[in-house]
């Protein structure tokens, strides 16, 4: 192994930072959970559908 070339360090960090992403929704790490839990206080938005749907329009002006 080339432990003496930086090019080796280089690449051995971007291939475990690649790792690291591709395991981190499989993994459960505390340290991940943590920042992406969602804080207490804040509240989801209700979504509402008040129109009509689109197929159900009289079709009088034809």
């Amino acid at each position: 192994m080339p432990v003496h070339d930086w090019q080796f360090w280089v690449t051995t960090l971007v291939a475990l930072m690649a790792l690291g992403y591709l395991l981190r929704n499989v993994v459960p790490v505390p340290f991940w959970t943590k920042r992406a839990k969602r804080k207490k206080h804040e509240r989801r938005a209700t979504l509402t559908v008040s129109a009509a749907p689109a197929g159900s329009q009289d079709k009088k002006s034809e």
